[in-house]
């Protein structure tokens, strides 16, 4: 950024499998902490679960066969798959979690909670909405918001159910007027919520009124967006990474859209596909006739990471570039994946009592820490 300080610095031409360090660069490489699910060759986007008890877990659709997993060690399951072709591939999948418990909405179809017990999916009620016309949900500010192709609708803070309109629960909605073509994605920001839609974005500030708890309008300078994989919302942080279609942009309540990285624009809207074969030491470079397939998250608010693929391509995506957001440098992975996203352990949070440590009697463990029972029984 600092053209007379950086001016005749070395710079790296080509990089993969490479991330930016303070000094330079590391290489990499990858494990693998949870075994495969033999034959599976659906999986797609990954969601974290939480529940009342904070219990973790990791979600994937998979066009409805709704992979869980509970603890790595457990492997994953299916759990209440859908009857095939109910579950599409072009079935929107959102969550929102609210008052510690994570919702599953299928597009048109309904709202769910995973229960732990019985290891399935559990249909719930929004009361005041028609599930047949919803087409996702998100979280913000206590509330659960559900959204359609043209109206949002935000439920009681008591109740995250119930969406009947009332000035004694402050559930409410109405139709998006600053949204230019139809909604595709509510995704939760710092202070409120983005309406993303097909050639704009909109803003939804709280306003800390139970009876208008959203300021709605448009935010200036920003495109329109196909699918919400495009928009980096996992976290807290107070601004999106978009790729719209006025290139990489940055979305944010307060300080409205402006465009960044017009070298990644350049790169990806380019269509160029680059890689150096590590096999016969060769450089080759592809200019494809369609566009890349892109997927932007960003994980533990310090790494921007965009996937790219050739579209139709298996695996999806083969290539993520990296951006350090503390270092403001660059690295790149190569590696065939459908996801990238912030990885918490999944597990249970029960709690560990003497009677779980049973056959062993309780002076068994008198020489024991609290942290070595954790080796012991399951809890």
């Amino acid at each position: 950024q600092d053209l007379g300080k950086d001016k005749g610095v070395p710079q790296v031409y080509y990089l993969h499998n490479s991330m930016p360090t303070s000094n330079g660069f590391q290489a990499i490489g990858y494990d693998l902490n949870v075994v495969a699910l033999p034959e599976a060759t659906d999986f797609d986007k990954p969601f974290t679960l939480t529940n009342l008890n904070l219990n973790r877990a990791v979600f994937v659709p998979a066009n409805g066969k709704n992979y869980i997993l509970e603890a790595p060690g457990n492997g994953w399951m299916s759990v209440s798959p859908f009857d095939p072709g109910v579950i599409t591939s072009d079935t929107l999948v959102t969550t929102a979690t609210v008052q510690r418990q994570t919702y599953i909405y299928f597009e048109k179809i309904g709202l769910y909670i995973y229960d732990e017990p019985s290891n399935t999916l559990v249909v719930q009620t929004m009361l005041g909405l028609d599930p047949a016309d919803i087409l996702g949900v998100c979280a913000a500010n206590g509330y659960l918001i559900a959204f359609d192709e043209t109206s949002i609708a935000w439920s009681s803070q008591i109740n995250p159910l119930d969406f009947v309109p009332s000035l004694v629960t402050g559930a409410g909605g109405g139709s998006v007027e600053d949204a230019k073509g139809a909604i595709i994605a509510c995704l939760p920001i710092a202070n409120g919520f983005v309406i993303y839609c097909e050639k704009n974005a909109v803003a939804a500030k709280y306003t800390g009124n139970n009876n208008f708890p959203y300021n709605i309008i448009e935010i200036p300078n920003s495109g329109g967006v196909t699918v919400p994989e495009r928009i980096s919302w996992q976290g807290n942080s107070d601004t999106h990474f978009v790729w719209s279609d006025q290139g990489f942009q940055t979305v944010s309540l307060i300080g409205g859209s402006a465009n960044v990285f017009p070298e990644i624009t350049e790169f990806l809207a380019g269509r160029i596909y680059e890689d150096f074969d590590e096999t016969t030491l060769t450089w080759n470079v592809e200019y494809l006739t369609a566009q890349l397939d892109i997927k932007i998250s960003v994980i533990s608010d310090q790494y921007l990471v965009v996937s790219y693929g050739i579209l139709g391509a298996s695996p999806r995506f083969t290539y993520a570039i990296v951006y350090d957001l503390n270092r403001l440098r660059w690295g790149k992975l190569k590696i065939g994946h459908v996801a990238s996203f912030q990885w918490n352990t999944p597990g249970n949070n029960t709690d560990l009592t003497y009677a779980a440590l049973e056959p062993n009697p309780y002076t068994f463990y008198i020489d024991t820490t609290y942290a070595e029972l954790a080796t012991y029984g399951s809890g």
